[in-house]
């Protein structure tokens, strides 16, 4: 009986896949082979960390919008790595940049104010919308009253 309720214990615990442990392997290979490119875009990177860390919602919406301009601040510096050799003096160089910095931290700061502001404006233009079409229907719905009578509007008394 003991052995029984043992086994259930381990076939509850999740099992990794091996492909999601060749994934994580392959990406731990090349983060040491590609050194200077992994110190660039960790630091670079940094904000749409903060965003997946602090995001709440399960579609992560607000850190696909921090991290797409994060990562358009941080394809400069990339291409500035790979043009004057991707080593890591170079990447040091890159990362203590203010200007890098301030390109890539700036377009994640345009990511934070698009997600902020962006969206609840989107919100309101939606339910107006909505309102308006809801108007529309009570007007239809008053039209076919008019002709039908009470039944047609599925409405009981």
């Amino acid at each position: 009986m003991a052995k029984k309720e043992k086994k259930n214990k381990d076939s509850k615990k999740k099992k990794v896949k091996f492909s999601t442990m060749l994934f994580i392997a392959s990406l731990v290979f090349l983060s040491i082979v590609l050194l200077p490119a992994t110190v660039v875009l960790v630091i670079m990177m940094g904000p749409t960390f903060v965003a997946l860390i602090t995001d709440k919602d399960p579609a992560k919406t607000n850190t696909v919008t921090v991290g797409s301009m994060n990562i358009a601040g941080t394809i400069p510096s990339f291409v500035q790595l790979w043009q004057e050799g991707p080593v890591l003096i170079t990447a040091e160089k890159i990362v203590t940049d203010p200007t890098n910095l301030l390109m890539a931290y700036g377009a994640a700061a345009v990511g934070w104010f698009i997600h902020l502001n962006v969206t609840p404006i989107v919100s309101a233009i939606i339910i107006k919308k909505f309102e308006i079409r809801m108007k529309k229907i009570e007007k239809q719905q008053e039209v076919l009253i008019k002709r039908w009578g009470k039944d047609v509007s599925g409405i009981r008394s």
